[in-house]
């Protein structure tokens, strides 16, 4: 399923929870505790992300750019990693398996111009022999996801039910599909 962002495509086993703007962007960072929740700091605001839901609130948020780490009113007792375009990183695998690579290459219609590029790998999880089979003849292992001069940093969750990519325009998140 595609997301509002049009270069970015939900691999197999995962779908959309949800995709909007944030103007200045600075930093994110997925609780350990509450893996579900997404910490998004702006030059304008702070909000707590709900993964599993799209749900978005404002908080409060005090946080270090030397030490990248916040804490946050609705997460009070944790202190939060935190990535952007300027350092720190996200979890780039999950226990399950799924990975993303990202890769920076020549923009082909512009001189000394670079592209980024997320690959998503997502493992096989088929049930049953035929199952199997089929998979092996119709799904890629890899599909490039995202291709695009204004990527910011992506990552997974720590439980590894969630992914987000983090652009100029705006902040993509995917959640593990359910059968």
């Amino acid at each position: 399923m595609p997301s509002a962002h049009q270069d970015l495509e939900a691999p197999p086993g995962w779908e959309l929870s949800t995709s909007f703007g944030v103007g200045g962007l600075e930093w994110i960072g997925f609780s350990r505790s509450q893996p579900h929740q997404l910490l998004v700091i702006s030059s304008q605001k702070v909000t707590l992300v709900d993964c599993a839901t799209g749900q978005v609130r404002p908080c409060e948020c005090e946080y270090d750019e030397d030490s990248l780490t916040a804490v946050c009113t609705l997460l009070p007792d944790e202190f939060i990693s935190l990535a952007g375009q300027y350092g720190g990183a996200l979890p780039l695998s999950t226990e399950a398996g799924d990975r993303v690579r990202v890769e920076a290459l020549p923009d082909p219609n512009y001189d000394f111009r670079f592209n980024r590029y997320v690959v998503f790998y997502t493992p096989p999880r088929p049930k049953g022999a035929l199952a199997r089979l089929r998979q092996a003849f119709s799904e890629p292992a890899e599909q490039l996801m995202y291709a695009h001069l204004g990527y910011y940093v992506c990552g997974f969750s720590y439980d590894g039910e969630y992914f987000v990519l983090v652009e100029d325009t705006g902040i993509t998140i995917l959640k593990r599909s359910r059968p």
